[in-house]
C-alpha cells in the first residue's frame, strides 16, 4: 500500500515557543491543491516499489555487521582489517538514508511500533536516536535554515554558518579550515554533540524537548556498547590499539566524506535564504514559501540516486510532504516543479559541483575579512 499522508506535515513546537510563521490564506490554498496533485501521482505508482525499499532497508545494517565480522577475522592482515572498516564506513551512510531518515518519518513501514523500534538501528553504529528524531523531525523541517531553530544545521561558534550568527575573529579563516575539520563532522556527532544536546542547557533541542530519564539511560548504554565492539572488543581478539584507531578513523571519515554530499547540497548555500523573525519572532511569509526559499534540488535522477542514495537530491518534495516515501520522490517532484513553474514560486535544482561549490561560497561570504570577489571553487 502507498504511503499517502500527506496533509499537515508541519509538526507543532511546545506552546513556550513563540516563534511562528506568518498566515497566508493563499499559501495555504496552493498547499492544499499541491497535496490532492500529489496524492493523485501516488495511487498510479507501483506498490512493489515499497517493498524493494523495506529490503534494501534491512540488508545495509546486515552488511555492516557482516563487514564487522570479516574484519575481526584478519588478524594477521591489518590491511584488510582496516578496508572493511571502511566498507563499513560507506554502510553507516547507506543505513542513514535508506532506514533511519525514512523510520524516524513514518514513511518506510505501516506500523508505527516497527518504525520506532528499527530506529535503534542508529543507536547501534553510535548516534543517539532520540534527540537526532527530535533535532530533525520537530526542528529542522519546521524551522530550515532559521538560525536557533535549525538545529541540524547548527555549529559549535567554530564555524560560522548562518549570516545572522555573531563574527569572531577565527571565522576569518573558516573557508579554508573547512577543509580540515569538515572530515570529523561525524567523530564530532558520536563523541561529542550527542552528549552536548543531553547535558548542555543551551542547546537548541532543549527548547523544545524535555529528556526521560530513561533516554540517558539508552544514552550510556548504547554509547557504550558501540565503543565496545567497535574499538574493545578487536583489541581482545589481538589487534594492535593502533590498527584500531586507524581502522576507526577512517571508517569515520569515509562515512563523514560521503555524507557531506548529502548534508551540505540542499539548504547551506549562497541561493538559499536565511530568514530571521521580527520583533515579534514571526518569520516572514508562510511555511509553505519558506520551504521554497530555504530549500534545494540537486539535478538527477538515475540507479545510484533511486537505489543507493533514496533520493536526496528531491529534497523539496521531502520537505513539503515528509511522510512520503522517498521511492516516490521522483514523481511528486515532477508534480512540485510543474506547480511552481505555474504559480511563480521559487523552484530551484542545481547540478550537485554547483551546490557544494554554493556552499563553499556561503562559507566564504560569512568569514570575517575574507575577499568575496576572489576567485571561488
Amino acid at each position: 500500500m502507498i504511503r499517502i499522508t500527506i496533509f499537515n506535515t508541519f509538526n507543532p513546537i511546545p506552546m513556550k515557543s513563540k516563534i511562528a510563521y506568518q498566515r497566508s490564506a493563499k499559501s495555504k490554498a496552493q498547499y492544499s491543491e499541491l497535496q490532492t496533485l500529489v496524492h493523485r501521482t501516488l495511487l498510479g505508482l507501483p506498490k512493489h516499489r515499497l517493498w524493494y525499499a523495506r529490503m534494501r532497508a534491512l540488508c545495509y545494517p546486515s552488511l555492516f555487521f557482516v563487514f564487522y565480522l570479516l574484519a575481526l577475522q584478519q588478524l594477521h592482515n591489518p590491511l584488510l582489517f582496516v578496508l572493511f572498516y571502511t566498507a563499513m564506513g560507506v554502510c553507516i551512510v547507506l543505513i542513514f538514508l535508506n532506514l533511519i531518515h525514512e523510520v524516524v518519518h513514518g514513511s518506510l513501514f505501516q506500523s508505527k511500533k516497527l518504525n520506532n523500534l528499527l530506529q535503534y538501528v542508529l543507536d547501534l553504529i553510535g548516534a543517539n536516536s532520540y534527540i537526532w528524531k527530535r533535532r530533525h523531525t520537530v526542528l529542522h523541517h519546521n524551522f530550515s535554515n532559521v538560525a536557533g531553530w535549525d538545529s541540524d544545521i547548527e555549529q559549535a561558534s567554530f564555524f560560522r554558518i548562518f549570516p545572522s550568527d555573531p563574527a569572531r575573529p577565527l571565522h576569518r579563516f573558516q573557508h579554508k579550515l573547512m577543509f580540515l575539520v569538515y572530515p570529523f563532522y561525524l567523530a564530532n556527532w558520536l563523541l561529542i554533540r550527542d552528549f552536548k544536546d543531553f547535558f548542555k542547557r543551551a542547546q537548541i533541542i532543549r527548547k523544545v524537548t524535555a529528556i526521560p530519564v530513561i533516554e540517558y539511560v539508552k544514552l550510556f548504554f548504547f554509547k557504550l556498547l558501540y565503543f565496545t565492539y567497535i574499538f574493545l572488543v578487536p583489541i581482545w581478539m589481538g589487534f594492535e590499539i593502533w590498527q584500531v584507531m586507524v581502522a576507526l578513523l577512517v571508517m569515520l571519515v569515509t562515512a563523514n566524506n560521503f555524507a557531506l554530499f548529502v548534508l551540505l547540497t540542499p539548504h547551506t548555500n549562497i541561493q538559499n535564504a536565511f530568514p530571521v523573525p521580527d520583533d515579534q519572532n514571526t518569520l516572514r511569509g508562510s511555511w509553505f514559501e519558506h520551504q521554497f526559499i530555504t530549500t534545494n534540488d540537486v539535478e538527477g535522477n538515475n540507479w545510484f540516486f533511486r537505489n543507493v542514495m533514496a533520493n536526496f537530491n528531491c529534497h523539496l518534495a521531502h520537505h513539503l510532504f515528509p511522510h512520503i516515501s522517498y521511492v516516490y520522490a521522483p514523481e511528486v517532484t515532477v508534480v512540485v516543479k510543474e506547480y511552481a513553474r505555474e504559480h511563480k514560486l521559487d523552484y530551484r535544482a542545481y547540478p550537485i559541483m554547483h551546490a557544494l561549490s554554493y556552499h563553499y561560497q556561503l562559507i566564504k561570504r560569512n568569514a570575517i575579512g575574507s575577499d568575496i570577489l576572489e576567485e571561488d571553487m
